[in-house]
């Protein structure tokens, strides 16, 4: 049995078949979107009943909640692993920067080091010559 379309006017916002719809905007929907549109509350039960949609039954209306669960759950499971993903690249990025921080310091660690062995050692080799050419005095009698 095919499910024929209603023309409806939404009373709040809603996404139908992937796409945002603006509450007040009309749309043609088949008798189970109605029944979720209706479990969201976008929809005045008192129009549909005018219509002359017979849509209300238990059956459509649990389908119709169960429908719109699914959906939310998939796009909050959606954000939940692109929320993931992105700190997963801020903490890399972190990590990438942390080690490169440690290998520049490490450099500059071993440049100065390596500067004050020079200095050190050519303080030495100074105070070596200064001894060198200091006269040595002889005791006098």
């Amino acid at each position: 049995m095919e499910e024929r379309n209603i023309s409806l006017r939404l009373s709040g916002p809603a996404k139908i078949d992937g796409k945002f719809r603006k509450s007040g905007e009309k749309v043609n929907v088949t008798e189970g979107v109605l029944a979720a549109l209706i479990a969201a509350d976008v929809v005045d039960r008192d129009s549909v009943k005018m219509i002359g949609a017979d849509v209300l039954t238990s059956v459509d209306f649990d389908n119709a909640v169960a429908h719109a669960v699914a959906e939310q759950v998939a796009d909050i499971r959606a954000i939940t692993e692109r929320i993931e993903a992105e700190a997963t690249d801020k903490v890399a990025e972190a990590e990438r920067r942390v080690s490169a921080a440690q290998a520049e310091a490490a450099t500059a660690i071993e440049a100065a080091r390596t500067d004050a062995a020079e200095k050190i050692a050519a303080a030495e080799a100074r105070a070596t010559a200064a001894e060198k050419a200091k006269p040595v005095k002889e005791p006098r009698p």
